[in-house]
């Protein structure tokens, strides 16, 4: 989980490739997350899950703001012409399988997802982990982004507050992660383990989520000064920027005020960024 506009990471849990179930994590993840005030939770596609979302809704604070796919997630947006438009989707969930249900089911009036077993027992295809049957609306946006593409974007805000022009804003923050991924496994080095034992290369992800959020901490004390003479907006160079936090840990022979200043000796144009 990362923090966009501090540009730290403040969660992480490691699974095993036999355990691949992103939505799965995130709702884990929001169960610890500790929101002082407000925020919005923005996840790419492999996040589209129900659950997820409604775990969002009964989380004080937090909204959501993910990506769906545009003909390949629920039969609801499924059907939806392939157009830019603004509406709310609202669902009925539920988890069993009576007459009633069935007939429900089939008119299109109801829909099921897999939930809590009613003997008490686990499901391995459980996706649901609230009561049944359960309303929710989920607010649908489209917009076009080529000539002949779409996004499509499920979302919690309110429309007033955030129109489309803003969600469009907020989801290409969402770039800021692959930025910082890049950083992690390069500027870092967390492309290449050094060990073979699980925890101990458990232990290495851990001490590089680390010390990037050490390095970019120190780059945000680092206040670059743009001088009017210059053409582009300067920013610290955080590859230099993580070399030098890096050797300051391990030999520890200087001031902070000194390692800032050091860094503000590597700085970089801004470039702006393309997808």
């Amino acid at each position: 989980m990362y923090d966009l506009l501090n540009k730290t990471y403040t969660d992480a849990i490691i699974k095993g490739v036999n355990f691949i179930n992103e939505p799965q994590v995130a709702v884990e993840m929001i169960k610890n997350l500790d929101l002082r005030g407000k925020g919005i939770l923005i996840c790419d596609r492999g996040y589209a899950a129900l659950n997820l979302m409604e775990r969002c809704n009964r989380k004080d604070g937090l909204q959501y703001l993910i990506r769906v796919k545009e003909s390949h997630w629920i039969t609801e947006v499924n059907s939806l012409p392939m157009d830019e438009f603004d509406k709310d989707i609202p669902l009925e969930l539920r988890t069993t399988q009576t007459n009633e249900d069935k007939i429900a089911y089939r008119n299109g009036t109801a829909k099921y997802i897999s939930g809590k077993s009613k003997f008490g027992k686990n499901k391995s295809s459980r996706t649901w982990d609230f009561e049944s049957p359960h309303k929710m609306t989920i607010r649908i946006v489209r917009f076009k982004i080529t000539e002949d593409r779409y996004e499509t974007i499920a979302t919690s805000l309110n429309r007033f507050e955030f129109p489309t022009e803003r969600i469009k804003e907020l989801y290409n923050m969402r770039w800021g992660i692959e930025t910082s991924f890049r950083d992690l496994k390069y500027a870092i080095g967390l492309v290449n383990f050094h060990a073979r034992k699980n925890s101990s290369i458990m232990q290495e992800i851990y001490a590089s989520l680390v010390m990037y959020n050490f390095s970019e901490r120190i780059t945000a004390c680092a206040v670059v000064v743009q001088a009017d003479s210059h053409k582009h907006v300067y920013q610290v160079n955080f590859a230099m920027s993580a070399y030098i936090c890096r050797k300051f840990l391990r030999k520890c022979n200087r001031t902070p005020s000194s390692l800032i200043s050091e860094v503000l000796r590597y700085i970089e144009p801004v470039r702006s960024l393309t997808k």
